[in-house]
């Protein structure tokens, strides 16, 4: 199991005693992250009726609902169970439908499912490496419809943050946790001057997430930091 899914399996378990929508930080469920980026591109997407979209790293659904009020098919899925619960729970609150799936973007089927638009809701800073970014990336690719949108929101890297007792690795931009004991039943554990570390995070500047993107295929077609819009290279409607 990587070390990741655990985490996330503890905040989960821990947001389910909030007793009412929470976003996956345990803040508000409607003023979640990407709102206000989502609100600010929504108007310029050039959309047929009822559109579909996909958002990975859904947490407790927030985005994949507000989309849903917005007139779009939802599809969500997230790596988390105990997560998806929760999606479920505060989507049949709200009178909303959202397909809700357990399943990891790395290894998400390439169907015949296409999406006007994909959405990555502060997912793809929790994949730490390389090839795992990059297989995430195709798959996005390979979800978009022709014309289709890929819309990012991750944390950047930040000069002179305080990462504790984690190590931060300022080539990489991958952050690590030791591990209290033995890490050989993670399988993305390392080790690391006699210590087992594993990473949790991926932290880019704005300039190398976009080049990372361009560099898997993108277009980006705005930025605002860790918020990003793009489009597929050469596949426009």
């Amino acid at each position: 199991m990587r070390y990741g899914f655990a985490e996330l399996e503890e905040r989960y378990a821990r947001l389910a005693e909030a007793g009412r929508a929470v976003d996956w930080k345990g803040g508000s469920f409607e003023e979640f992250d990407l709102r206000p980026f989502l609100e600010e591109v929504l108007p310029i997407l050039q959309l047929p009726a009822r559109p579909r979209a996909m958002e990975y790293g859904t947490g407790t659904g927030p985005g994949a609902c507000f989309l849903a009020t917005r007139g779009f098919r939802v599809e969500a899925i997230d790596i988390s169970p105990p997560a998806l619960g929760l999606a479920r729970r505060f989507a049949t609150e709200r009178g909303l439908e959202v397909s809700f799936e357990v399943a990891d973007i790395c290894d998400f089927p390439r169907g015949e499912r296409r999406y006007e638009l994909v959405v990555d809701n502060y997912c793809l800073q929790r994949i730490a490496s390389d090839g795992r970014r990059e297989q995430a990336l195709r798959t996005v690719r390979s979800l978009l419809a022709v014309g289709g949108h890929f819309l990012i929101g991750t944390v950047l890297a930040r000069e002179g943050r305080d990462y504790g007792e984690d190590r931060f690795d300022v080539r990489t931009g991958i952050r690590y946790r030791r591990l209290g004991g033995d890490g050989e039943k993670h399988d993305d554990a390392v080790l690391v001057d006699g210590a087992w570390y594993v990473p949790i995070r991926r932290y880019l500047r704005a300039e190398q997430l976009r080049s990372e993107l361009e560099g898997a295929g993108f277009d980006v077609v705005r930025q605002r930091g860790g918020h990003v819009l793009c489009v597929v290279r050469g596949r426009t409607a």
